[in-house]
């Protein structure tokens, strides 16, 4: 199995709904495996899986589904974030999905003036 189309299989294995891989960990997995080299994460760096569950919306989820990740993916520093909470620590609005996350990079992104 390939880098990516293993950190996409640990995602997949957790059969939680609205369940994302970090853009960082994706792409560097891709890069190794254009280049033909092992899953390799640099030293200290995570990978970050964030989900949307407002049901349980607490950080005792989180823990339990980092030690699943863990004990299925060994080696691997994984950060796992419940995003139904996350709007409170953020100061934004509450969040639908996990997806509308990349609505609200784009629009905190400063608007680029021409001329």
């Amino acid at each position: 199995m390939t880098a990516g189309g293993a950190l996409l299989r640990a995602g997949a294995t957790l059969k939680v709904d609205d369940c994302w891989i970090g853009a960082g960990a994706a792409r560097n997995a891709v890069w190794d495996c254009l280049h033909n080299y092992p899953l390799q994460l640099a030293s200290g760096s995570d990978v970050d899986v964030i989900y949307f569950d407002p049901i349980s919306v607490n950080s005792e989820s989180d823990v339990i589904i980092e030690r699943r990740l863990s004990e299925a993916w060994t080696g691997i520093l994984w950060s796992v974030r419940n995003q139904a909470g996350m709007h409170e620590r953020n100061g934004d609005e509450p969040y639908v999905t996990a997806k509308t996350l990349s609505g609200v990079g784009r629009k905190r992104r400063p608007q680029l003036r021409r001329g």
